[in-house]
């Protein structure tokens, strides 16, 4: 009910604002706005090249076709290659539109970027974890494996690509067990 929304929405923002004082916050660099100002005034000063949309589409084919719900390694490292190719080639992207109101060209482009690098992620993610479990399932590796894989993966971006790292499950009410269908 409406009653509802209004005390628990309540209860709910002063119990976040009393967690995020406790936080430890990390400083913004300088200038933040720089990066993405930069990026953007590429995107617009750039004449010639390929458009978001071929890249987009291509990317999901590669994603549809090597990173869906039934994977295998040589799939996984086909499509890790195609989306490395993709992310170089979107250093060439551009844009008709070189407007700064309601251009959705630009955004789209700035999506794209964001897309690569998240895909690039799954996959790398995917092709790390030699198992089956949940969603994520490898014809190579049928089994579960919770004795080396019943751990969340971590990924984040360093200039040399995604570097990947890993945090043990807490279980607490629910033991892990196979799925059946």
């Amino acid at each position: 009910s409406l009653l509802d929304l209004v005390v628990f929405g309540r209860r709910t923002g002063m119990a976040m604002a009393t967690d995020l004082q406790k936080l430890d916050w990390i400083g913004l660099p300088p200038h933040p706005a720089d990066g993405i100002q930069d990026r953007i005034r590429r995107l617009q000063e750039r004449s010639r090249g390929e458009r978001a949309h071929v890249l987009r589409t291509a990317m999901q084919q590669v994603m549809t076709a090597d990173c869906s719900v039934y994977r295998d390694g040589a799939g996984l490292n086909r499509a890790l290659g195609e989306i490395r190719t993709l992310v170089t080639r979107y250093e060439q992207v551009v844009i008709d539109n070189k407007g700064t109101c309601f251009n959705t060209d630009l955004l789209e482009a700035l999506e794209l970027e964001g897309l690569l690098q998240l895909a690039e992620a799954i996959v790398v993610s995917a092709l790390a974890r030699q198992e089956s479990r949940g969603a994520h399932y490898r014809e190579d590796f049928v089994e579960r494996n919770d004795e080396r894989w019943l751990r969340h993966t971590l990924i984040r971006s360093t200039d040399q690509g995604p570097e990947l790292s890993y945090k043990p499950v807490t279980v607490t009410r629910f033991q892990p067990k196979p799925r059946v269908y």
